[in-house]
């Protein structure tokens, strides 16, 4: 079992909610991190935590204009049964379906 600090599952599992059938998201770093209750140095440092955790991949992603747009995320699809959750987890609007 992977035992992640209680915001990189928060993170991940939110992560989770918005993605598709691929595993993949692209919600703004404002938008996760006003849901996961953290700022944005804490959003940014706990992605990059995830990505070195290997459950994370990130896609830089552009405009057409070469401006940066939010980043396409990866979930690694792994089960919730894998990930220790922290007890609070469903403060954060998720159900089990999001898991």
């Amino acid at each position: 079992m992977l035992k992640l600090e209680e915001e990189l599952a928060v993170l991940y599992c939110i992560l989770r909610k918005y993605a598709n059938s691929q595993n993949e998201c692209y919600p703004s770093r404002t938008k996760i991190a006003n849901t996961c209750g953290f700022s944005i140095t804490t959003y940014k440092k706990a992605v990059n935590e995830l990505i070195s955790n290997n459950v994370l991949t990130r896609q830089k992603r552009t405009r057409a204009n070469n401006s940066q747009t939010s980043n396409l995320f990866t979930t690694a699809g792994i089960e919730s049964d894998y990930i220790e959750l922290p007890e609070n987890i469903f403060e954060f609007g998720l159900s089990k379906m999001a898991l």
